[in-house]
């Protein structure tokens, strides 16, 4: 859980999600749930406290759904909206949010991940080392492309990945002077200002060893499957996020996964590790194992480490 000292905060919910296609074609990749609770609400749950000043979400790609999800939020009053026209970047995206990101730093916080970053102890870090921006890594095997020099980010491989490298978890802190020499009104790669920071000895690397919370990138159908193995039970808490609803008495689901209420689901039928959205139809005598089933598919008969949103079926 995040405390003082009190910080601005960016998550970042603007993208399109292409490897969760053609799932995020209906659904933000930041409002599919995990275990019944959209993501995004997850994050919100860990990072609006008391301590919290300004929370800016950012919208794209499905943005009606986002900002009317936003908007229906119980902490509404407390999140701020920025909408990008066009996509702009994570540099750019802070650019546009500039008005909501005023403290020094700012957090950034990738929405797509499961990761409960120790800001309050990154923060300590970024200005007890005086650097002008700090990534937060990971020992994480999931990308290791941050090298690192004791407290320090000296190169960001953008080609190759590395044994003794470290992962960029999606979390990052910005202090005001770095801001300053981001380009305004187009789109930014970060990485592109981080180059130049590393080259100046101004990158800081802030390394989170707890593995009580591993790094979990939910990029694609089968991390997002995977994302309720993870959360099944009480794993959600350590992630920072609400504990996940427990399933219905007469669920026909077995092992981990999540039944929307919003399914139709018919009598005898086998679920096994598996997430139905809702708007899907299970037939009866259906059995989905190892399986996603989202809006308006219909699932009959056997269905194994599939994908299947409206007449379209992937391999998971």
């Amino acid at each position: 859980m995040y405390n003082s000292p009190a910080i601005d905060l960016l998550l970042l919910a603007a993208g399109f999600g292409t490897r969760l296609r053609p799932l995020t074609e209906v659904i933000p990749k930041c409002l599919l749930p995990i275990c019944g609770i959209p993501l995004l609400d997850g994050h919100l749950a860990r990072l609006l406290t008391s301590s919290s000043t300004s929370l800016v979400v950012n919208t794209h790609h499905l943005a009606d759904q986002l900002e009317a999800h936003v908007r229906n939020h119980p902490e509404k009053a407390r999140i701020n909206i920025s909408h990008e026209p066009e996509i702009l970047g994570t540099g750019g995206a802070i650019v546009r949010a500039g008005q909501y990101l005023g403290t020094d730093p700012i957090a950034v916080v990738n929405a797509d991940t499961l990761f409960a970053a120790p800001l309050a102890e990154a923060v300590s870090f970024h200005r007890q080392a005086e650097v002008w921006a700090t990534m937060i890594l990971s020992d994480s095997a999931l990308r290791r492309n941050v090298i690192v020099d004791h407290d320090r980010v000296v190169g960001i491989d953008r080609d190759q990945t590395s044994p003794a490298a470290f992962t960029f978890t999606g979390t990052h802190l910005l202090s005001q002077d770095a801001i300053e020499r981001l380009p305004t009104g187009k789109f930014c790669d970060v990485r592109d200002l981080y180059d130049a920071l590393a080259q100046e000895g101004r990158l800081g690397a802030f390394v989170a060893r707890d593995s009580r919370h591993p790094l979990h990138d939910v990029g694609t159908p089968s991390a997002y499957l995977e994302a309720h193995r993870l959360c099944a039970g009480n794993g959600a808490v350590r992630y920072g996020f609400p504990p996940s609803p427990p399933p219905e008495p007469r669920s026909a689901l077995r092992g981990f996964g999540h039944i929307d209420a919003g399914a139709t689901v018919a009598p005898q039928v086998s679920i096994v590790d598996s997430v139905i959205l809702a708007g899907a139809v299970i037939e009866e005598g259906a059995r989905v194992e190892h399986s996603i089933v989202g809006p308006g598919a219909r699932a009959s008969g056997e269905i194994v480490d599939r994908l299947l949103v409206d007449a379209r079926s992937e391999p998971l």
